[in-house]
């Protein structure tokens, strides 16, 4: 069988147009984890992969909602096993549309300021297709020890006044080899001058908490990772049934011994606008509903905001666990005080039993950073560091259903 890690033209093989280059075993599963009767398979609710003989197409579908760009323009992407003529026309004899974009599969490498897309290449043990990161914001130990060696470049994808430096696209069209895609989203962060490299990775906006881990897909098909992908996947959403149905059975016994069942809640001070912000966003609530708990929410989509710090404080007076997300420039030196004094009102003013947490307990080459948002869940690695932090004086016991280890968007 031929193996599409490879050129079609490997070993001296000649292009066979006869052959399925992509055949059943080596596609994308469904999201019900199952194989398609048909060559399309929607993925998630943000993208959908076709298959044809030598070549996928895959549709970015801009999702409204979650943070995604009100400028979003949905793409489409080519992607040809390298070796074989670019298709002009489409399986109906119609030319491609203008914008289209065509990619040489298995990309040799890529690019991206997101860390979020750090983990998926990861998983899919693609770190060596990794050719340059923003080095201000990677957490993967991995990828800051090969850029501190030189085997991944890092380079700042913004300057002081929010602009791409121009070294970034310099190392994009050449200073750095075989950078075939930039990873970049919806908002165009770390996007290449040249647009044609750009690939549009929109986890972050994709609603549901498994939405989000289904696109390590995404990232299999420009690699022909399908195989591993539908795996990795499908042992997740095992993984995190299990858990949550444990996290279910454990609440509804502690419903019938106390008559009351567990809340949460993810607060945030935001001083960009000087508001106080009570979050819901789907995700969040999949991660507390997922760990047996009730989410706060309000009538809003994602979010309620409040004028006062007291106001917030009387909405979650008596939530059992809170995610604090307000920014802090160097999470790891942040106490307790300082967060409490950052949201402007006292841990007096919570429930007594309150389980307050965080989690950006990390450390990147540049302490500091960005906004931090969840992706999915995933088992540590043997002597990964856990990124969940509570404050001194806090117990874990009985453990989270879930592990919100953190990423930067």
């Amino acid at each position: 069988m031929f193996d599409n890690k490879n050129c079609v033209n490997a070993d001296g093989n000649a292009f066979d147009a006869a052959i399925d280059y992509f055949p059943s075993e080596f596609r994308l599963h469904d999201s019900s984890g199952k194989e398609p009767v048909e060559s399309v398979v929607q993925i998630a609710q943000n993208f959908k992969v076709s298959y044809h003989g030598y070549y996928k197409v895959v549709k970015h579908q801009c999702f409204s909602g979650n943070g995604a760009s009100a400028s979003c323009t949905p793409e489409t992407y080519i992607l040809t096993m390298c070796g074989a003529p670019k298709p002009d026309v489409d399986v109906y004899g119609n030319a491609w549309p203008a914008a289209t974009k065509h990619f040489q599969i298995p990309l040799k490498g890529v690019a991206f300021s997101l860390t979020v897309v750090e983990p998926f290449m990861e998983m899919l043990n693609l770190r060596d297709k990794v050719k340059m990161v923003d080095h201000s914001y990677s957490h993967s130990p991995c990828i800051q020890r090969d850029e501190e060696l030189g085997v991944i470049d890092g380079q700042d994808s913004l300057d002081a006044s929010w602009a791409t430096p121009a070294a970034w696209n310099d190392k994009i069209n050449g200073g750095v080899a075989d950078i075939d895609a930039v990873f970049t989203d919806s908002w165009n962060s770390g996007a290449a001058s040249d647009a044609s490299k750009n690939v549009v990775f929109d986890a972050s906006t994709d609603p549901g908490i498994l939405n989000r881990g289904e696109w390590i897909k995404f990232i299999g098909v420009f690699f022909n990772e399908e195989q591993q992908a539908n795996a990795y996947f499908e042992r997740e959403v095992a993984g995190f049934n299990r858990v949550e149905s444990l996290a279910h059975e454990a609440r509804w016994n502690n419903r019938l011994k106390t008559g009351t069942v567990k809340t949460c809640a993810w607060i945030e001070y935001s001083s960009w606008s000087s508001v106080w912000k009570l979050k819901y966003d789907q995700y969040k609530q999949d991660l507390c509903i997922s760990a047996g708990l009730t989410p706060v929410t309000d009538a809003g989509a994602t979010e309620q905001t409040f004028a006062t710090a007291t106001s917030l404080a009387a909405k979650i007076a008596n939530v059992d666990v809170v995610f604090d997300e307000t920014y802090n420039a160097d999470p790891t030196t942040y106490t307790k005080d300082a967060a409490f004094a950052a949201l402007g009102f006292a841990e007096s003013d919570l429930k007594s039993s309150v389980l307050f947490l965080r989690t950006d307990y990390h450390v990147t080459d540049k302490v500091g950073g960005f906004y931090l948002t969840l992706v999915p869940v995933r088992p540590r690695s043997r002597g990964e560091r856990r990124f969940l932090r509570t404050f001194p004086g806090v117990s874990l016991r009985p453990p989270l259903g879930f592990n919100p280890r953190p990423r930067r968007l």
